[in-house]
């Protein structure tokens, strides 16, 4: 059985499964129709992430599973399945991808503020020191550069005080306000 799916623009991927559902083979096309190795780590990271925005989470979690099998420790595919993995609250695969990412992150990466935020999200209950630390640890001239709108639904999930406190990080993310003014919000 073959499935074709219009992801992007002018690109199309194919997947072939046996016929007990497993995937058994990946092609991704360019717009003029050549194969494009399956197995290229930022093609399958691009095409998860076009399937997650499109809110198609099990075609997401298919390419990354793929892509997560042939390479375990990329850093993009495991952060882009871990912050899926908590807006669907699938908790054994948040569990799983953020174990890796906890060994594998450092505070020079510019994902390394991502683990100690999405943690909290997770778990509440286990405060945002964390968090803070590792922004406290990150470069200071370090871009970052997220799509909060896509663990949107795992903010919506928590009670009102931890949205305050998450919408609060990520305006210090995306550069409204400082770490001072942060760490002064935080404590009302």
């Amino acid at each position: 059985m073959a499935r074709q799916i219009n992801a992007i623009r002018y690109h199309k991927w194919t997947a072939k499964y046996d016929d007990n559902g497993k995937q058994i083979e990946l092609a991704y096309f360019d717009r003029d129709n050549r194969p494009i190795l399956p197995d290229n780590n930022e093609i399958l990271n691009g095409l998860g992430y076009v399937f997650y925005n499109q809110k198609n989470y099990n075609e997401a979690a298919k390419i990354f599973a793929y892509g997560l099998a042939k390479f375990p420790n990329d850093l993009d595919l495991l952060t882009h399945d871990l912050e899926m993995a908590l807006a669907q609250d699938d908790r054994a695969r948040f569990q799983q991808r953020l174990k890796v990412l906890s060994t594998l992150l450092k505070p020079q990466d510019r994902n390394y503020f991502l683990i100690p935020f999405l943690s909290y999200l997770a778990n509440p209950q286990q405060g945002y020191q964390a968090v803070i630390d590792a922004i406290e640890k990150l470069n200071n001239n370090l871009q970052i550069n997220w799509n909060f709108s896509d663990i949107q639904p795992a903010i919506d999930r928590q009670n009102l005080s931890t949205q305050k406190s998450a919408r609060l990080f990520i305006d210090y993310f995306e550069g409204r306000i400082d770490l001072k003014t942060l760490k002064s919000k935080l404590a009302v």
